[in-house]
């Protein structure tokens, strides 16, 4: 990510974040990164970006194919790109990554947690 990206702000979730009783099932990130960097990638850069986060709801023409999902690592990686400084993108993740959820994935009304922020 380095390499793509010298800098960047990450976010981290999930398991690695709160306690449970069981273990990280993957590793939740959602990647801050400028527009201006990003929208000067060339094919090259694009594909390994792609390589590195989650994919969704895509469609390929031969052989004929839907996923709704893909995710680097097997599936131990969900990882989202957001662009720097925006503060939609902001509040959206803040507020979905301070949710706090019970053992059946219900919200639990009133309670917030944290998560980690790593600068690249």
């Amino acid at each position: 990510m380095r390499d793509l990206l010298p800098r960047a702000t990450l976010w981290v979730d999930g398991g690695f974040c709160t306690h449970k009783a069981a273990p990280p099932a993957d590793i939740d990130l959602v990647l801050f990164a400028s527009r201006r960097l990003v929208q000067h990638f060339d094919q090259e850069r694009w594909t390994r970006m792609n390589q590195l986060i989650t994919l969704q709801n895509l469609t390929a023409m031969a052989p004929h194919t839907v996923e709704r999902r893909i995710q680097p690592m097997g599936g131990l990686i969900d990882a989202f790109l957001a662009e720097e400084g925006n503060a939609d993108d902001v509040a959206l993740w803040d507020h979905n990554w301070s949710l706090v959820k019970d053992a059946d994935g219900k919200i639990v009304d009133g309670e917030r947690k944290g998560y980690l922020e790593v600068e690249l």
